[in-house]
């Protein structure tokens, strides 16, 4: 609790006026006080002032206090408010009847709008153990009857299936949520966490790229105006997919040299250096689109194909990665087979197939409604969309999509459809995905994509010594742990330098003597 005097960079006044400054509940205040800074300033507040300057002060410090009286007052009477409304809200949620927890669940108050992907998967969730209990606990009518022996059942039930730690977990989690909001004070909510513990998942960690690595994507990546200014972004700031793309020219300070940005999943504010590399990028993008404003985004285009289908930035990636060495072993396996059978086709850059297929299309002997068919078919899919995307978006079958891309790649000599066959680059350096021998996972864990730059960001930076505060200041983590298990992978490479950066010399210097 004090009181302030707003001062600019250069140590004049920015307001004539005092602020309060002070904390209720625990949250800060700064306000304007509307009593006038008079006389003489001393250089710091903890000094004394001309005398008029110290009755300007008493004036300030008196109106500081009342204030400050009367916001604890009002935060005093809102508990009460509060918690009248908590025990009233208590009350209907524990004669909630069971069938209807899903739809109170989806409109439960969040601090962040959830996906649409995510109510369908927590209403699936809730809607199978309603389900559970109408067939084995008919009695069971209202979320207050519910218990503990309920849940155990239902989680063993879905156990009979096969479901993994991961999706087990994941199932816990919203019936714990939809519990603890609706019924706080319910068997469920207090003995869930003790009696149902979360389990270890086979986790699948982003592998950091070393620098022999990065070179190669970004001469992989040299002449992509699109996707090498992302990667420079993602690899210089640590920031996610999304907000490399819809990067505005509001979230940066070219002069500063600095980033200011939320991140839009943690809705934590980052700050980040610019760095050389990243300020080129920046200073041509910029020279590219003269006449921005401040929330124009940084990179336009790749802002236009996330809000239209972010799946196309993966795969833009993911060409680049191929090339730079990185693929999957069925690929490898998938190669060999097609050059003894003879069926490889030649794989084209993005926009020579985009201007090939087109003409293509049109060269066709087709009818004109399955030619228009087949662009949209083909144009979305080198967008990135997936035949279930293209099926919901455009209402045409996976089957005969698939036939579509087929006919047009037997027409225009090139491959079409990405799973076929890509082209095998010099040297491999690594894969893409896990390998899920025991079947675990239906998808398997992405090893190398964006979110590895985040990854290569945060053990790079930890290697080299940088305090744990500053990157959680970065990133926007709030928690060391979240870091450490899954974010930090050093290698034996980044071991050893670290090792000898902090260990004495006489430790870690060489003895020729004792080599050979």
């Amino acid at each position: 609790m004090s009181l302030q005097i707003r001062r600019k960079k250069d140590g004049t006044l920015a307001s004539n006026y005092w602020y309060a400054d002070y904390q209720v509940d625990g949250k800060r205040h700064i306000v304007p006080l509307g009593i006038e800074i008079a006389g003489r300033i001393p250089i710091s507040l903890k000094k004394a002032g001309s005398k008029k300057f110290e009755r300007s002060r008493g004036d300030a410090q008196a109106e500081h206090d009342r204030l400050l009286a009367e916001s604890r007052k009002k935060g005093a009477t809102l508990k009460i408010l509060e918690r009248i409304v908590d025990i009233r809200t208590e009350g209907e949620s524990r004669s909630l009847t069971v069938g209807k927890l899903a739809d109170a669940w989806s409109t439960l108050s969040r601090r962040r709008k959830p996906s649409v992907s995510y109510l369908a998967y927590g209403r699936g969730t809730l809607g199978a153990f309603v389900t559970h209990l109408e067939r084995h606990h008919k009695g069971t009518k209202t979320l207050s009857e519910v218990t503990m022996t309920h849940i155990k059942e239902f989680m063993d039930s879905q156990d009979k299936l096969g479901i993994t730690s991961r999706t087990w977990n994941a199932k816990r989690t919203i019936l714990k949520a939809a519990f603890c909001h609706l019924d706080p004070s319910g068997d469920v909510c207090r003995r869930l966490s003790g009696t149902l513990p979360e389990r270890d998942e086979d986790t699948v960690h982003r592998q950091p790229f070393s620098k022999e690595e990065i070179d190669a994507i970004l001469d992989a990546a040299k002449d992509d105006d699109l996707l090498r200014p992302l990667i420079v972004t993602a690899l210089s700031t640590a920031m996610r997919r999304g907000d490399c793309a819809r990067l505005t020219w509001n979230d940066v300070d070219m002069n500063a040299k600095f980033i200011r940005v939320k991140s839009t999943k943690t809705q934590e504010i980052v700050e980040i250096p610019i760095m050389h590399l990243l300020y080129t990028e920046l200073e041509t993008a910029a020279k590219r689109n003269r006449s921005h404003g401040p929330r124009d985004y940084v990179f336009p285009e790749a802002a236009a194909i996330y809000k239209r289908n972010a799946d196309g930035l993966n795969l833009r990636l993911r060409h680049a990665l191929v090339k730079a060495g990185f693929v999957d072993q069925k690929v490898v396996d998938r190669e060999d087979k097609a050059k003894k059978a003879g069926l490889r086709l030649p794989v084209l850059p993005p926009a020579q197939l985009r201007e090939r297929g087109l003409n293509g299309i049109e060269a066709l002997k087709i009818t004109g409604p399955k030619r228009e068919h087949m662009r949209a078919i083909f144009l979305a899919y080198l967008d990135g969309a997936t035949f279930p995307k293209i099926h919901e978006k455009l209402g045409v079958g996976q089957g005969t999509a698939s036939a579509h891309l087929n006919q047009l790649e037997k027409h225009i000599g090139a491959a079409v459809v990405r799973r076929r066959l890509s082209v095998l680059p010099e040297k491999i350096r690594g894969t893409l995905h896990s390998s899920h021998a025991k079947g675990e996972r239906l998808k398997r864990g992405s090893l190398r994509g964006w979110h590895a730059f985040r990854t290569t960001f945060i053990t790079l930076a930890l290697s080299a010594g940088m305090p744990m505060e500053l990157v959680q200041r970065i990133t926007g983590h709030t928690t060391v742990s979240v870091v450490m298990k899954h974010y930090f992978r050093p290698n034996r490479d980044h071991f050893r330098q670290a090792l000898q950066a902090a260990m004495p010399q006489l430790l870690t210097a060489s003895d020729a003597k004792g080599q050979g």
